[in-house]
């Protein structure tokens, strides 16, 4: 269908619209055009002198055409366009083609981002407005004034966190993610502890948390740096080492708690669920080995990527967001893809089942064996904590899977979700874990809270600890301490008591 509307003043072709044809050879022979719509044919090659007399051309629009190459000399001629819309096409984007070219706006979306120089296009000095499929391909061409998509739900064109409230929380995850952790250390150092293989577990949990909390605040001041003028160092952040280093940091926490936790849950199974198959609690030369694999295989899992894309145009980390993580949920099949579903649809989601399943064996396990009895308010209290370690597994990774399965469906998943995902979803787990493994217990209510601040930094502790100490009650899995008056209670609780307590 050939549609076209003459100028009343001249016999000039304002514009020609030709859609769903098929054309292979010379057009438009000697007329006089200003604007050409071309979109949508069956189009597979245009001939190299096509346009060559439409000198007056201002605008031509290609889009979804199945053309898989344009001529360097196509738009030679016409030296007077200011609006090229390639869209949708699989064509490559190459030097020949856009160098010569002097136009001010150019629309790119839906092509491939290998199939586009970025070079050559900053080398087009007049361009101002460029429209890309996704967000992070305007990174690679920074002096371009106006890019669209504006942003990819967490940066802008001006900056690397574009809201307040992403800014702000990520602060805030950051300061409770540190300050949470760091206090577990201190009151673990402080306070010895009998079991000293539970000791190393939370210790060990409480660092690889506090990494999180370190890529938060790393973001965070990069955030500050870039304030308003991110597009002049977009390019040289994303590909840089600190990136990489950040990412490498996130990804390692991630893992490492992951694998302490499903450790934690194998090793409480095991010890409380069956007790009379002669498992012990594990010593702490097996734990030290077994910590030293967990923190490999994490370390292993965030590092291999980098050196596997060492080599390529953009790196795994930062290629596809400022923020340096790479969940890849805005495409079906970006680079590293299979990599990335192989850790977050392999590995998490197996350590979450595996989690989810041994907790909640461990729980009808205690049912059923205090069934004849009423519980306890101990027992309560360690079902709803139980609940909670769960919850808090599935809050963090369910969604982050489940985006990442949707992809694959070719659903579009909103930036705003990707940005949550990020900032909050992600750190939750970092979070919320000295919640539930330090500050919710009794043992270290009794030693922090109930004792009081200055009872904890008092030099005169050692002194009077003969006769002040809390009897020690030894656990099948731990080793917890409680006051005398709490003996009777704890000698009706479950093992599982003894071991949370830790």
């Amino acid at each position: 269908m050939c549609r076209c509307r003459k100028s009343r003043r001249s016999t000039k072709f304002i514009w020609i619209s030709i859609e769903s044809n098929t054309l292979a050879r010379k057009l438009f022979p000697n007329w006089i055009i200003y604007i050409c719509y071309l979109q949508h044919n069956l189009i597979t090659h245009i001939h190299g002198q096509a346009f060559a007399n439409l000198t007056n051309m201002r605008d031509i629009r290609l889009v979804g055409n199945p053309i898989k190459e344009l001529s360097g000399e196509t738009f030679l001629h016409n030296t007077r366009l200011e609006a090229l819309s390639l869209a949708h096409m699989p064509i490559h984007i190459t030097g020949s083609l856009v160098e010569p070219l002097n136009i001010s706006f150019l629309n790119l979306s839906g092509i491939r981002y290998d199939h586009i120089d970025f070079a050559a296009i900053n080398s087009m000095r007049n361009l101002t407005y460029i429209i890309y499929d996704r967000f992070f391909y305007c990174s690679m061409t920074p002096q371009v004034r106006m890019c669209k998509p504006s942003t990819d739900g967490i940066s802008s064109f001006q900056d690397l966190l574009s809201k307040p409230v992403l800014r702000y929380s990520a602060w805030v995850m950051a300061t409770l993610t540190i300050a949470g952790n760091v206090l577990v250390l201190w009151g673990r150092f402080i306070y010895r502890d009998e079991n000293v293989a539970v000791t190393m577990v939370i210790r060990n949990l409480a660092l690889a948390d506090m990494l999180m909390g370190f890529y938060l605040v790393t973001i965070g001041v990069q955030d500050y740096r870039y304030r308003n003028e991110y597009y002049k160092v977009v390019l040289d952040w994303i590909s840089s080492w600190q990136c990489t280093l950040i990412g490498t940091l996130a990804v390692s926490s991630s893992e490492v708690s992951m694998l302490i936790l499903a450790f934690m849950s194998l090793e409480r199974f095991l010890l409380i669920a069956d007790p009379f198959r002669g498992h012990r609690s594990i010593g702490s030369r097996v734990m030290w080995l077994a910590l030293i694999c967990i923190w490999i295989t994490g370390v292993g899992l965030a590092v291999v990527p980098v050196l596997l894309w060492r080599t390529s145009t953009l790196p795994y980390y930062g290629s596809y967001s400022g923020t340096c993580f790479p969940l890849h949920i805005h495409e079906a099949f970006p680079m590293g893809w299979l990599y990335s579903a192989f850790v977050f649809l392999g590995v998490n989601l197996l350590l979450l089942v595996m989690i989810a399943m041994l907790y909640t064996a461990l729980l009808i396990s205690i049912w059923r064996t205090r069934s004849a009895t009423p519980l306890t308010l101990l027992d309560c209290e360690f079902a709803v904590r139980f609940f909670f370690i769960v919850l808090t597994d599935f809050l963090c990774w369910v969604p982050i899977i489940v985006m990442k399965i949707w992809v694959f469906f070719n659903y579009n998943i909103s930036d705003d979700i990707y940005a949550w995902l990020v900032v909050f979803v992600l750190p939750l787990n970092s979070a919320v874990n000295p919640l539930l493994y330090t500050f919710t217990t009794p043992k270290y209510r009794n030693q922090i809270f109930l004792r009081g601040w200055k009872k904890i930094t008092s030099r005169k502790r050692a002194e009077a600890g003969n006769g002040n100490v809390a009897t020690t009650t030894t656990g099948t899995a731990t080793g917890s301490s409680q006051h005398p008056d709490d003996s009777t209670t704890l000698a009706r609780a479950m093992p599982l008591a003894l071991t949370l307590s830790n």
